[in-house]
């Protein structure tokens, strides 16, 4: 015996579930740490809009740009995409991949409404200085006819990481574990031949 499912109301049924809304967003990062400071904010949009959007990311590392197949791919997906997240350091310029993967993308966004996320990073505090790069990103949006934001923060580690003078100076840095060890005796007994 088949169930009567002619008294389904369709209704009922819109009351449960509703579609969310698609939300293709394309990442583009320089290194680990930009990358991490997008997920961050990837996870922070995904918990605030996860009643209405779901979000389908593509990740995209700026030296992938080097090769013309992969940042032919990523301009064709940044040119569907409804936000763009570009997180890097700041170098106060624009390199040459990035700017191949603006021009891109840039002259095939249309009219859809979407917006360039950009995450900065700079020494001091964040908002000091103005950032060429940053000017650069935002008449990019303009030209696309998108929304701009940019986020600027402070670095978390020193840059570069491994300078010359960091390692001088950690190499010249005594920790009290190697004083300690120094200044102990040494525990292996001596003798030989000699002794």
């Amino acid at each position: 015996m088949k169930p009567d499912t002619s008294k389904i109301d369709s209704e009922s049924l819109t009351d449960h579930w509703e579609p969310q809304y698609l939300c293709d967003l394309v990442v583009v990062y320089e290194d680990t740490t930009t990358r991490h400071r997008a997920l961050q904010l990837c996870g922070h949009l995904a918990q605030q809009l996860q009643d209405d959007c779901d979000f389908q990311c593509s990740w995209w590392n700026l030296d992938q740009f080097d090769n013309p197949g992969l940042c032919q791919q990523a301009a064709d997906a940044t040119a569907k995409a409804d936000m763009v997240m570009v997180s890097l350091r700041d170098d106060e310029r624009l390199t040459a991949a990035l700017d191949r993967w603006l021009k891109g993308w840039l002259s095939r966004r249309g009219d859809r409404q979407s917006a360039l996320v950009v995450l900065l990073e700079e020494e001091g505090q964040p908002g000091d200085r103005t950032h060429l790069l940053q000017s650069q990103l935002q008449q990019a949006a303009r030209q696309a006819r998108m929304d701009f934001f940019v986020h600027a923060y402070e670095s978390p580690e020193p840059r570069p990481p491994y300078s010359a003078e960091s390692l001088a100076n950690r190499a010249q840095t005594v920790t009290p574990m190697q004083k300690q060890l120094r200044e102990q005796p040494s525990a292996i007994p001596r003798w030989g031949i000699n002794e």
